[in-house]
């Protein structure tokens, strides 16, 4: 009977997505972004020219890569010779780093961390005038950065970094990097968008089947990804065989589908306003510093780029200030579609005291988003109360989740909270096989 009266938060990250038929990773992001191109080439040639770094997209023709395309996902202009900044980033670590390295969100969001503190805490607008300088910064960087990850070869790290300095001079002065960031964001934004439309009905179909199989009791949905909304897909609630209510869903990193026809069908089902903007998909580094073991605050470099400062920046573009509200997790929500209620209602979503079980999928759990997982625990007081949780794996990633989770938890509560849940039957891991 206690159970009747609780609810249950479930959490989705990209795992979820792809058991859904969503190529949504960033190895199917890079492969059709790249599709024209020769990361390799593209490397190897740039690092022979002095970048003008005039902003944040260059242009490929001035470096005689004429031949080097992009995929804009843009269906008026499918291919560019427009470069971005963050292209080359992520065409390095192809060139350089080992595949496995880059095939998980978390793992990409941990790179771009370490680049971001070589760029800003390292070099912070350094100009290298040769390349021997240029060689010195970046053997004396080898030991520091990368160390979780594989290399294609000896020199690779030390090419990574030497690449990274290079591309990089000067750049930290203004604001150019902030907006190639941007700029990325809305090519991401897009290639989602499409993969959503080339795979409409079978993915919310399963959808509906997964959401069905994991709500347990009245549910609130916090999902990381920037693709299924209820703010645009009515049909992944409105499952007939959903026998728990879901409360509310949110993206709490923003919709692919933002802008154009998507943001006008939100406002006229929903909001009524034609002033406001709907939040836009954001990418970031975690607030936690791992190298450090802290959190980083507003007067540190890299605050600017962690993603709870990138969704405060999206709160003001929108209109409203998070902290008027007595509330951890705020976002973009279902919550209270009634045409009369106010436009703030709109936007924040609040974990539920009242929560007993906690239920994962398709997270890995990584520590970029141990703020989140900290605020939630803190909120339901984990470590106090007789919550549940529940981890979905898939394939033979059970060891990686369980260490992550270890990490995660005991950065939380700094004792055995793992081994205190699993003795008390607290937390349980589910193969998510059985939901095939």
């Amino acid at each position: 009977m206690e159970n009747e009266n609780k609810k249950q938060l479930i959490i989705l990250g990209n795992g979820f997505d792809l058991a859904c038929g969503l190529k949504s990773s960033y190895n199917d992001f890079f492969e059709q972004r790249f599709e024209k191109a020769k990361p390799e080439k593209i490397v190897n040639t740039i690092q022979k020219y002095k970048l003008n770094n005039q902003g944040s997209v260059l242009n490929l023709d001035a470096y005689g890569l004429r031949d080097q395309e992009l995929n804009t996902f843009n269906k008026t202009t499918d291919y560019e010779h427009k470069i971005n900044y963050f292209d080359l980033l992520f065409m390095a670590t192809q060139v350089y780093m080992d595949s496995n390295d880059l095939s998980s969100w978390s793992n990409i969001e941990q790179i771009l961390q370490e680049i971001l503190q070589i760029i800003y805490e390292e070099a912070d607008g350094a100009i290298f005038n040769d390349k021997e300088e240029l060689n010195n910064k970046a053997k004396e960087l080898e030991e520091k950065y990368f160390n979780n990850y594989d290399f294609k070869s000896k020199d690779a790290k030390v090419n990574l970094i030497k690449f990274i300095l290079h591309i990089f001079n000067k750049t930290t002065v203004d604001n150019k990097i902030k907006k190639a960031l941007e700029q990325y964001e809305e090519s991401f934004g897009r290639f989602i968008t499409n993969e959503i439309e080339l795979n409409n009905d079978k993915y919310f179909q399963n959808i509906q089947r997964k959401l069905t199989q994991l709500t347990e009791k009245e549910a609130y949905v916090l999902n990381f990804n920037y693709s299924a909304t209820s703010l645009l897909d009515d049909q992944i609630l409105e499952t007939p065989y959903l026998s728990n209510p879901v409360k509310e869903w949110v993206n709490i990193h923003g919709l692919s589908r933002w802008n154009g026809k998507n943001r006008t069908k939100i406002i006229h089902d929903y909001i009524h306003n034609n002033n406001l903007k709907v939040p836009r998909p954001i990418f970031g580094i975690s607030k936690y510093d791992e190298n450090n073991s802290r959190l980083l605050g507003d007067g540190d470099s890299l605050y600017k780029f962690t993603k709870t400062k990138r969704r405060e920046e999206a709160f003001e573009t929108l209109g409203f200030n998070p902290e008027e509200e007595d509330t951890k997790i705020i976002d973009f929500s279902s919550k209270n579609k009634k045409k009369e209620e106010k436009v703030h209602k709109e936007t924040h979503f609040t974990v539920p005291s009242d929560i007993n079980l906690i239920t994962i999928f398709g997270h890995s759990l990584g520590m970029t988003d141990y703020d989140y997982f900290n605020d939630i625990f803190h909120k339901l007081n984990l470590k106090g109360k007789k919550v549940k949780l529940e981890v979905y794996y898939h394939g033979n990633n059970l060891p990686t989740l369980k260490k992550s989770l270890k990490r995660i938890l005991k950065e939380y509560s700094n004792d055995d909270l793992y081994n205190d849940l699993c003795n008390k039957g607290l937390l349980v891991f589910r193969n998510d096989i059985d939901m095939e």
